[in-house]
């Protein structure tokens, strides 16, 4: 059985997984240091990332010329019953504005992560966290499917190429 602080837990694991979307849109790429161990595998369907450097250097370079708004919806949490670890399916919707010439012009892609987290103490540290302590999660692994986009994807390489 998961810990007494089963509901406390689900609202820390969806606090960090909003992180990554606030980290994306305000561009604050060191919030994702909050979200993913150091040592996180990530599959996205643009590569295969290991570490948040890789991500968040991915991240910058997808969205360096557009403003986005990324929402996650639908989601599920499961903990284990050690309490330490958690998996979380979430739905995404990520809108994107262009700017400069491509200023009026959007892309929208929908898709769902589909993470595994382990709480970490103070340091970082997975299973450092006492049980029963609501403790800080942090996604080890994720999945990144795209089931849908719509719109201009020409809008993310900013005023590079032409309107044709």
């Amino acid at each position: 059985m998961a810990t007494n602080n089963h509901l406390s837990d689900v609202d820390s694991i969806r606090n960090v997984l909003a992180t990554y979307c606030i980290a994306l849109d305000t561009k604050s790429w060191e919030l994702l240091t909050r979200v993913f161990t150091p040592t996180v595998h990530a599959n996205y369907p643009s590569a295969v990332f290991v570490g948040v450097k890789p991500i968040a250097e991915e991240m910058k370079y997808r969205l360096e010329h557009v403003a986005s708004q990324h929402a996650l919806t639908t989601q599920t949490a499961l903990l284990a019953d050690d309490g330490q670890r958690a998996k979380v399916r979430s739905y995404f919707t990520a809108t994107h504005f262009g700017q400069g010439r491509w200023m009026g012009w959007k892309q929208v892609v929908w898709g769902e992560f589909v993470d595994d987290l382990v709480k970490v103490d103070a340091y970082g540290i997975e299973g450092g966290a006492r049980e029963g302590e609501v403790g800080r999660w942090r996604v080890r692994r994720r999945i990144c499917r795209v089931v849908g986009q719509e719109g201009e994807e020409r809008i993310m390489d900013g005023d590079v190429g032409g309107l044709e």
